[in-house]
């Protein structure tokens, strides 16, 4: 049932991202990147861990504490740790002081180089677990 589930979010969230960039809402499309990133990784931590942490009465580890822990245990290599930091933390320029200090812009150019970052980091996914 959590596979379905998770599979689910991720064709919606991946769904939308098209009308997102295709229509100039980048911004919208960001969050949605973190969406897709953050479950995918909590689903593959959930296996790790034999734990489901899409239940609400499991603690809710951090993003960052998702990366890390996977990177720890082997599943993610240095570089899909950057570039699912990298994500996570554009995904966080959305609260209105980080975008502010960051001073980056929502633009097409930011959404491509997600995509492959995203791409690169559910690849890693899919090589782990035919291993």
């Amino acid at each position: 049932i959590k596979k379905k589930f998770v599979e689910e979010i991720i064709k919606d969230d991946l769904k939308e991202m098209n009308g997102c960039i295709s229509n100039g809402y980048f911004k919208s499309f960001i969050v949605l990147s973190g969406s897709v990133i953050e479950a995918v990784l909590l689903d593959w931590l959930s296996e790790i861990d034999q734990k489901n942490y899409f239940d609400p009465r499991e603690r809710d580890p951090s993003l960052a504490n998702i990366i890390q822990k996977l990177f720890q245990a082997g599943r993610l290599s240095q570089e899909g740790k950057e570039k699912a930091d990298k994500l996570r933390n554009n995904r966080n320029i959305i609260h209105p002081r980080r975008h502010l200090a960051s001073n980056v812009a929502f633009n097409s150019d930011i959404c491509k180089e997600l995509i492959l970052d995203l791409k690169a980091v559910l690849a890693e996914r899919k090589n782990k677990e035919n291993e």
